[in-house]
């Protein structure tokens, strides 16, 4: 029985490290992915431990595999093809395109202020571009969501958090007294966000 387990151990080792490398990821990267530090995953590919039930159906999803199949030797399988470097380049482009609408619209609605402006000459026709910074942290975030780490969703809400203290700063500057202020009500925000992100790291360690 021993045996047994000692062998499934090895197997699974072998094929977490097979269909790793050949989807182009890092142990981090895996890791990442699965929400585990990438000890706990080098533990499983020394052999030293396995992932339970729910890991396991998770890691084979990701590989384009069944679960059987990671728990047993398969040398014909052919995961399914996924290329790391056109995966990156094709979010790349969908984050790249989403951002340069948010400012395209930035620069229309910055040039319909300026148009405005003969009539309404307190318009301060530079705040779309201010209010341009949290919105691109708003797609951000929900693409760090979707594709991005732990680290990616923390950063992006860090700047959403002071972009948006930005926003509020500039556009009621001379209208509100100390409005500066702002700025010390984010901090205890960033303080919280980063305790989160702390937990988050250290939960599946």
């Amino acid at each position: 029985m021993e045996n047994n387990y000692e062998e499934l151990k090895e197997t699974i080792s072998k094929n977490i490290i097979k269909y790793r490398k050949e989807l182009g990821l890092t142990q981090l990267e895996l890791a990442d992915k699965l929400s585990y530090s990438d000890k706990t995953l080098s533990k499983w590919e020394r052999a030293e431990s396995i992932p339970d039930v729910i890991t396991l159906k998770q890691m084979a999803d990701l590989f384009g595999i069944t679960v059987d199949q990671l728990l047993n030797e398969d040398t014909n399988f052919i995961p399914k093809k996924m290329e790391k470097g056109k995966s990156k380049r094709t979010v790349f482009s969908i984050v790249s395109l989403s951002l340069g609408i948010v400012w395209l619209v930035a620069t229309i609605v910055c040039l319909i202020l300026g148009i405005l402006k003969d009539n309404h000459p307190n318009l301060k026709i530079w705040l779309s571009f201010i209010y341009a910074l949290p919105v691109s942290s708003i797609v951000l975030l929900v693409y760090a969501s979707m594709w991005g780490n732990k680290y990616t969703r923390f950063a992006t809400t860090s700047v959403l958090l002071w972009t948006c203290a930005l926003s509020i700063h500039l556009s009621l500057l001379n209208v509100v007294n100390k409005i500066y202020l702002i700025y010390i009500v984010c901090i205890p925000l960033q303080v919280m966000a980063f305790i989160f992100f702390i937990i988050l790291i250290r939960r599946k360690k």
